[in-house]
């Protein structure tokens, strides 16, 4: 599949928000500014922005992921306890090594019980709110 076609494919996934970065990072790069520009600004640009596209992807990701949820009638957690009752589009912040992401799950929880996440199990998430590579970054 061509570059075109492979680009079309992907203007119906949550990874659009990151194909017009990178567009508008192409677009800054040929700019009649950016022509006028020496190689340590360019750096820096593209830097700026090359981790705002990083940011981006991994907010892609997760969002590609959380659609891919599958809703059940009943989830049993590691504790082994069945929870009943589903909750959905539920969201916790996640501060990665490339910035904020925001990530959407489905959450499982019954009389008395904690309310558990499948996909922050998945993902490995930790409890707190930074990443595993943005906590060794601090």
């Amino acid at each position: 599949m061509d570059i075109a076609n492979r680009f079309t494919a992907l203007l119906t996934t949550p990874f659009v928000p990151a194909l017009g970065c990178c567009v508008d990072l192409i677009e800054s790069l040929k700019s009649v500014e950016a022509q006028t520009m020496e190689h340590g600004e360019i750096e820096t640009m593209i830097f700026a922005e090359g981790m705002e596209l990083m940011r981006l992807m991994l907010q892609g990701h997760m969002d590609h992921r959380h659609n891919l949820e599958v809703r059940q009638q009943q989830f049993t957690g590691a504790d082994g306890k069945i929870r009943t009752h589903c909750r959905t589009e539920c969201q916790r912040q996640l501060e990665s090594v490339f910035g904020t992401v925001v990530i959407t799950r489905i959450g499982y929880e019954g009389p008395g019980l904690k309310c558990v996440y499948p996909l922050d199990a998945a993902l490995n998430l930790p409890k707190d709110r930074y990443s595993h590579g943005g906590a060794a970054s601090k």
